[in-house]
């Protein structure tokens, strides 16, 4: 091992103190840690079967109170499973009834059936196809969604066999959840074949050695076991989504990468400095680890701000995010100091492309070019770690300096800071170009078409919607808590308020419990019975009949008007129906339910929601960086910038998504003009964390520099050339793990992988290289101001100082043992 340097001093503090540990005791720390991953992917087999796919919708809305009172009051609901029973002649033959209800039998008769309504069984014309050749069964099923989904799972893959001769095909929420979870680990497995050799090549070309590569992967491997089964004890509290496990596997890896980038980046530096590999593994710790801390602290409480945000889809995928990121802080922290010292100084062995840096030596030696190095561009010395450039001691180590800068980010440095009104000006442009096209965004809420057209649910679902004369999933339901319809003046009332919504504009047919309301129909006699006749005989049949769709809510009678139309459930056209439906004077207090209410609802009720979780992330993410920071510009500086970011983003998303642009390039998938608002949400969140991240890598180096030298412009050129690599090899393996979401068969999973595979790079490229710097050069040293009280309270609970120590510093107590341990140290 190389000798220290005199002027070397070990780092101290708690992450020091544990990596001097981690290096003694290294053997045991692996042992364990190899025999807790095998525990943990052991545990995490068990989570296919508590996935969900429900939480779309928010509770407590109109819509959903209605949905409570249909459930409880009548038999008309939404059904989680819904079959087309097909035959070869009219549904209504002798033989198609006598098999389709023994198959209707059949079904009720099975375990978690609550129960099933039938064409065959009811007579209900809006169940029958136009041609007269198939029907349709609404089948509900009990407990949850995960529930739900394990029956539909059972008993659709038997309805073949007992169908005889009658096709039956499946969709429905349910069927829609299994299909989900199956296309999802089909994804899930190609991602891993794909994934995995795109990040190994990534790392081998960056790190040039073997060891190094392997070495994230192995965290992120690690992460990913964790996560998996963090989210099995997870589900017994809540529901968890059945896309985590894909965003397990893209977050897990992307960040494992990333958070491993920095220290082995760190390690090797101060190996290329003289220091022993102890003392390596303790001041790579002491440094890039509490940036580590820091960085999956921002990340997380960024994202735990979605929680105010009431969707329990959301909020399962934030805390599948939060769980991701924890768990690679984790895993880097435990666990890579003890690969680092079992790999000692090999970290710079076996580099694939020795032969092409070897050739490229040699002919510098021949004076055809000369390499660059450092800043001393054919120097005798390089200017990071002293090592020399030229003669034996060259020849014998062919220069494996850790830290060399990067001579094209040094350059596009140096021009933002030469022009940073030019270069930030048409940056800034190109980015509000990108955000455009969210000028007009439509969000909607996911459903069957997010899967492809090919699957069964969908096309099933879509076969529907063009055979039947009423789809299933159309309706708008208004319940009518206190009107009772069996009564005279209740009667007249509900026939009165069924004809003024059946003359709304786009309205096909009113349902209620005295008949069916076309628009136009002729007056005809009222089937309300005067006040005063008795109901007897056949009119005492009638009023029964009508009690079944009237019974008591809180004591009061209840009355169901279904209203039917020919418009998609997420259409403009529904909403405004839903609006004129809403606008129509109603016998006392109504609720309407439906697909259309409960998608505007839910967006109403996350609009509302909005300002509350984007200021907490704001104040979340300004706290953090002025903490490390001590400066109020560069904090608000950074906020704006990553929002900006973020915009362009979305706006590509949009066009991509809502637009239909580039849709052959990420695969066919079904245009339904809005973009998913959960992928959208989750999205921006992720990925502005993400930003943080860089940033503050990129501003713990601009710092350190402009201590050294009180330089600014010169301290920002060198921040950005030193770091430029660095970012951009993590933000590109960050994009390679999310970016194979794109592929995915699942839209949502297209949206998420697209938006933080596109946010990362932009955010890499065009904005840590061109527009910071730019801004950073325009605001000079008034980025490190801050206002007296607020220097004070940065004085009093910011980050310490990480220059070379004269002595161990004093143990910091209370608050500030707290930060120090979290935070990570200024430069």
């Amino acid at each position: 091992m190389a000798a220290r340097r005199p002027g070397v001093p070990p780092r101290a503090g708690a992450l020091a103190a544990y990596a001097r540990w981690c290096v003694r005791h290294r053997g045991r720390m692996l042992s364990f840690a190899l025999l807790l991953a095998v525990v943990l992917g052991l545990a995490s087999m068990k989570l296919d079967d508590r996935l969900s796919n429900g939480g779309y919708t928010v509770r407590g809305t109109q819509a959903a109170r209605a949905e409570a009172v249909m459930a409880r009051r009548f038999p008309v609901k939404p059904a989680d499973l819904v079959l087309r029973v097909s035959a070869k002649e009219d549904v209504d033959a002798p033989a198609v009834a006598r098999s389709a209800t023994r198959l209707d039998r059949w079904l009720a008769d099975r375990p978690g059936v609550a129960g099933v309504q039938s064409y065959w069984t009811a007579r209900d014309p809006a169940l029958r196809a136009r041609d007269g050749r198939s029907a349709l069964m609404r089948v509900d099923l009990s407990g949850d969604d995960a529930r739900a989904a394990r029956t539909a799972e059972r008993i659709v893959p038997a309805l073949a066999e007992r169908a005889g001769s009658l096709t039956v095909e499946a969709t429905g929420p349910a069927w829609a959840s299994v299909q989900f979870l199956r296309l999802a680990k089909d994804d899930l497995h190609r991602a891993e074949l794909v994934t995995v050799p795109l990040l190994l090549l990534i790392l081998l070309l960056a790190f040039r050695s073997v060891h190094a590569a392997l070495l994230p992967l192995a965290i992120g491997g690690l992460t990913i076991v964790a996560t998996l089964s963090a989210l099995v004890l997870l589900s017994e509290f809540t529901p968890v989504s059945v896309f985590a496990p894909n965003l397990t596997t893209a977050l897990g890896l992307g960040l494992a990468i990333d958070y491993s980038l920095f220290i082995t980046t760190r390690y090797r530096e101060e190996l290329a400095r003289g220091c022993t590999v102890g003392q390596a593994v303790e001041r790579a710790m002491a440094s890039a680890g509490h940036t580590v801390l820091f960085s999956a602290l921002t990340v997380a409480l960024a994202t735990a701000n979605l929680l105010v945000l009431p969707l329990g889809v959301l909020r399962s995928l934030a805390m599948t995010t939060i769980v991701v990121v924890l768990m690679a802080a984790a895993a880097t922290m435990l666990i890579l100091p003890a690969l680092l010292a079992v790999v000692g100084e090999r970290i710079t062995a076996g580099d694939p492309i020795a032969w092409l840096r070897r050739a490229r030596h040699a002919r510098a030696r021949n004076g055809r070019r000369r390499p660059v190095l450092g800043f001393g561009q054919g120097a005798e010395r390089c200017a990071h770690c002293g090592e020399a450039l030229r003669g034996v001691a060259f020849r014998r180590s062919r220069h494996r300096c850790a830290v060399p800068e990067s001579a094209a980010w040094r350059r596009v440095a140096a021009l933002s800071t030469r022009r940073p009104v030019l270069v930030g000006g048409v940056c800034a442009l190109v980015l509000l170009l990108m955000a455009a096209p969210f000028l007009w965004v439509r969000f909607g809420i996911a459903d069957e078409r997010v899967l492809p057209a090919g699957t069964e649910s969908h096309r099933t679902a879509r076969g529907i919607h063009q055979d039947f004369a009423q789809p299933f999933d159309r309706d708008l339901h208004v319940v009518l808590p206190y009107l009772d319809s069996s009564r005279p003046a209740g009667c007249r009332r509900l026939e009165t308020y069924a004809r003024r919504l059946a003359a709304l504009p786009d309205v096909t047919a009113v349902r209620t419990a005295t008949g069916v309301h076309h628009r136009g129909d002729a007056p005809k006699k009222s089937p309300c019975p005067p006040a005063a006749e008795p109901a007897t005989g056949e009119k005492a049949g009638k009023a029964e009949a009508e009690k079944a769709l009237a019974g008591a809510y809180h004591g009061s009678a209840a009355t169901l008007v279904s209203v039917s139309s020919p418009h998609d459930a997420q259409s403009a056209d529904a909403r405004e129906l839903l609006d004129r439906v809403r606008d129509v004077r109603s016998p006392g207090r109504r609720l309407v339910a439906g697909p259309t209410p409960q998608a505007v609802d839910t967006l109403r009720a996350l609009r509302d929601r909005l300002p509350l979780a984007g200021g907490l992330i704001a104040a979340t993410v300004l706290m953090l960086l002025f903490l490390f920071t001590g400066g109020v510009l560069v904090s608000v500086k950074a906020v704006a910038v990553g929002a900006l970011s973020l915009t362009a983003s979305c706006g590509a998303l949009v066009a991509i998504f809502q637009d239909g642009h580039l849709r052959g390039l990420l695969g066919d998938f079904t245009m339904t003009h809005q973009v998913e608002v959960v992928s959208i949400l989750l999205t921006v969140t992720v990925a502005f964390g993400l930003s943080v991240d860089y940033e503050v890598f990129l501003l713990s180096r601009i710092r350190e520099h402009h201590r050294a030298t009180g330089d600014h412009t010169a301290a920002v050129v060198r921040g950005i050339a030193g770091t430029g690599r660095l970012v951009s090899v993590a933000a590109l393996a960050v994009a390679v793990s999310t970016g194979v979401l794109a592929f995915s068969t699942n839209t949502v999973l297209k949206i998420i992988g697209v938006g933080l595979a596109l946010s990362v790079l932009v955010d890499a490229t065009l904005v840590r290289g061109l527009l910071v710097p730019a801004f950073m050069r325009l605001t000079g040293t008034a980025n490190w101001w801050a206002p007296a009280p607020l220097a004070r309270l940065h004085a009093r609970f910011g980050v310490a100082d990480s220059g070379p120590p004269a002595g161990p510093p004093p143990r910091p107590t209370g608050v500030r043992r707290v930060l120090a341990a979290l935070m990570p140290p200024r430069h």
